[in-house]
C-alpha cells in the first residue's frame, strides 16, 4: 500500500496490544478509518485513502472500492452519497462484518478494474453502472452525465458495461435511467427538474439552447427550454431557467 495506513494485523504481529491499539486512538495519535485500520493523526484524509483503507478492511482477493467510493477517487460529482464506504467482491468470497463498510457481491472482470494510486478501484464506465443499479435516479443520472462532461468516460463505454450485466429487474431499471442522460445538462439541479417535468408527463426537455435577439446575437442559453408541444398563447415557447450554483463557480 502507498500510503501511511497502519493495519491492525501487522501490529499484532509487532507485538502490539490491543489495549496499545486502543490508547493511540484515544488519546488521538491515531484515526480510525475501518476496523483494524488507521491512519496518523494530521495526515489528510483523502477519498483515495478512504477508498485504500476500505479495501484493506475487508482483505479479501479480487475486492475493489466501488460505488460512490469509486466515484470519490475519480472526481465524479454526487447529490446525494449514503453513509460508509463501498466495496465489490467476487460472489464467492467470504463477506466479513465490518460496520461502516458495504459489501457488495458481484463478480469484476478485470477490465472493470483499475489501479489508482495504488488502490483498486472499479473503472468509471463500471463505478457508474453501479451508481444506475443502487442509487437514486437523480445521482447516477448526474453522475454519468457529470462524467461524461468531464470527459472521464464516452456514453458509449457506460452502455457497454450495462449491456454486458446480466439479469432482468434492475439492470432493465439502470438502462431506463441511462437512457435519461443528456451531456448537455451543466447542473444537478437541471438534470432534477428535466426529470420532474418527465414524470409530470410534460414533453421531453431540450437543454442549453441558446436564446439571441432580432439580430442574432446569441445572449445567454436556456438550460431548459421547452420547443415542443408546450406553447403558450401560440406566442415563442416558454423557457426556464435553473442552474446550481456550483455548475458557475468550479474552476
Amino acid at each position: 500500500m502507498g500510503t501511511q495506513l497502519i493495519l491492525r494485523d501487522d501490529l499484532r504481529w509487532q507485538g502490539v496490544t490491543f489495549r496499545q491499539i486502543d490508547h493511540r486512538v484515544e488519546s488521538g495519535q491515531w484515526v480510525r478509518l475501518q476496523r483494524g485500520v488507521y491512519l496518523p493523526a494530521g495526515v489528510e484524509i483523502t477519498p483515495t485513502i478512504r477508498a485504500e483503507a476500505a479495501v484493506a478492511a475487508v482483505d479479501r482477493l479480487g475486492v475493489a472500492a466501488s460505488h460512490e467510493t469509486a466515484a470519490r477517487v475519480h472526481g465524479i460529482d454526487l447529490v446525494r452519497s449514503r453513509v460508509g464506504e463501498y466495496v465489490t467482491m467476487p460472489r464467492s468470497v467470504d463477506r466479513p462484518d465490518r460496520p461502516g463498510l458495504r459489501m457488495y457481491g458481484r463478480d469484476l472482470p478485470n477490465d472493470d478494474m483499475t489501479m489508482v494510486d495504488g488502490v483498486r478501484v472499479t473503472t468509471v464506465a463500471r463505478t457508474l453502472r453501479d451508481l444506475l443499479l443502487d442509487t437514486d435516479r437523480l445521482t447516477a443520472i448526474w453522475a454519468c452525465e457529470h462524467a461524461i462532461r468531464r470527459e472521464l468516460v464516452v456514453q458509449e463505454q457506460i452502455a457497454a458495461t450495462l449491456a454486458a450485466a446480466r439479469g432482468s429487474g434492475r439492470i432493465g431499471r439502470a438502462r431506463n435511467r441511462f437512457g435519461l442522460v443528456n451531456a448537455r445538462s451543466e447542473s444537478p439541479l437541471e438534470t432534477g427538474v428535466r426529470l420532474t417535468g418527465l414524470d409530470a408527463d410534460l414533453p421531453p426537455f431540450e437543454v442549453q439552447i441558446p436564446i439571441t435577439d432580432d439580430a442574432g446575437r446569441e445572449l445567454e442559453h436556456s438550460p431548459i427550454p421547452q420547443r415542443n408541444r408546450l406553447n403558450l398563447l401560440g406566442g415563442s415557447p416558454p423557457c426556464a431557467g435553473m442552474e446550481g450554483v456550483a455548475s458557475h463557480c468550479a474552476g
